[in-house]
């Protein structure tokens, strides 16, 4: 499976290293006050870990009308889909761009799961997947380094099944 998002004004390019600063920014703008009283915002280290997660797995641009409007990351599993990341930009916030994409990833499932960690005090993303029909299926607890050096950062696990 690939990313073959094309909805109208929405699409998907694969990202490069040169989308490292916007997909920090977007991050930012989403996460810090959540990753400030998790761990402690640190600037570099958030880059830092933005960098490898870019390494480690497809990357994604989301654009809206041509302009960069989130990103996306996934990995595909045998039974599975692990969403990795998914970012809107607030100022593409309620445009329908995350929809679109889970709702492209639940059509082209194959019968296989998708599945997707959200972080503790993300309050908008476990309302966003549950009114996409996503079910809690268990917790993680993972450790993040931070401005308060390595702190553990509890997931829920959220599954749709395809």
């Amino acid at each position: 499976m690939s990313v073959n998002l094309s909805l109208g004004r929405a699409s998907a390019r694969r990202a490069s290293a040169s989308d490292l600063d916007f997909v920090l920014e977007v991050y930012g703008l989403n996460f810090k006050d959540v990753i400030e009283e998790a761990r402690g915002w640190d600037e570099e280290a958030e880059k830092e870990y933005l960098a490898g997660e870019m390494s480690a797995a497809p990357f994604y641009i989301l654009t809206y009308d041509g302009s960069c409007a989130g990103f996306l990351s996934y990995v595909e599993a045998e039974d599975a889909v692990h969403i990795r990341h998914m970012e809107v930009h607030p100022d593409f916030s309620g445009r329908g761009i995350g929809t679109a994409v889970i709702r492209s990833f639940i059509r082209s499932l194959g019968g296989r799961s998708l599945r997707v960690a959200v972080s503790d005090g993300n309050h908008r993303g476990m309302e966003f997947y549950t009114n996409l029909g996503f079910k809690a299926a268990g917790r993680i607890i993972v450790p993040m380094k931070g401005a308060r050096d390595l702190q553990l950062l509890g997931k829920t696990l959220m599954q749709h099944c395809g």
